[in-house]
């Protein structure tokens, strides 16, 4: 009998806008929790993604403290977390 396990990542994301300029770029900022024990998950990829166009916008790995901040110079975007073992979670910003 196989048995699988599924785990989630519960995504606590903070959005916010630090500085709108000519070029509209923004500051994506949050935590990534893991869904059970609310622990911070540390090195997990976070990845900026354009929604029209589906491109790579940019993207980071969380810190010790699951805590990541990224810059993007796009308004129509989606944020995607992965981590080994856990299910891709994405987010429309």
């Amino acid at each position: 009998m196989k048995i699988e396990k599924h785990l989630s990542i519960f995504v606590a994301l903070l959005f916010c806008t630090l500085s709108l300029n000519a070029q509209s770029t923004i500051r994506v900022s949050g935590t990534v929790l893991e869904a059970q024990s609310q622990q911070p998950l540390e090195f997990a990829t976070v990845m900026i993604g354009d929604r029209d166009s589906k491109a790579v916008l940019t993207g980071t790995t969380t810190d010790l403290d699951g805590k990541f901040s990224v810059e993007v110079q796009a308004q129509n975007i989606y944020l995607e977390v992965s981590f080994i073992g856990f299910i891709t979670q994405t987010v429309d910003a």
